[in-house]
């Protein structure tokens, strides 16, 4: 058994591909093409999200194990919030246990909520409001 080739490796939400900030609601996925495997070639990804300069957060792990050239698809799908925590996340790609490819991506904040219109002021106490005649 050989150790297989790498020709390209993309990361995609649904706005496209190799992007720097993905969305925070879309399934995102790691696409990984070989045009070497020969039986036995194993791919695995490790999904991180990093926690400051030098904290790492290991979230998934996925592996696929190839018997000839091909692409290798990896997706995540937004944790159960629906919405993946803003931040930077990294992804490894390795090829029977040795890197062959590190992936960045960032995840930008959710917008802030629209604020509501302000509410118009109470009339003056002296004023009669239509709401104080009983009905």
């Amino acid at each position: 058994t050989g150790d297989g080739h790498v020709s390209g490796v993309s990361i995609c939400d649904d706005l496209g591909c190799d992007q720097e900030v993905l969305s925070g609601t879309s399934i995102i996925s790691l696409r990984v093409n070989l045009d070497e495997a020969p039986y036995g070639t194993r791919v695995s990804s490790h999904w991180y999200y990093l926690e400051g300069p030098f904290t790492q957060r290991l979230l998934r792990e996925r592996v696929t194990d190839l018997d000839q050239p091909q692409e290798v698809l990896h997706r995540l799908e937004p944790p159960r919030a629906g919405r993946w925590k803003a931040g930077l996340y990294r992804i490894d790609v390795r090829l029977r246990d040795r890197l062959v490819a590190r992936r960045k991506f960032f995840i930008a904040p959710p917008p802030a909520p629209k604020q509501a219109a302000p509410v118009p002021p109470m009339p003056p106490p002296d004023k009669k409001d239509i709401l104080d005649d009983e009905f």
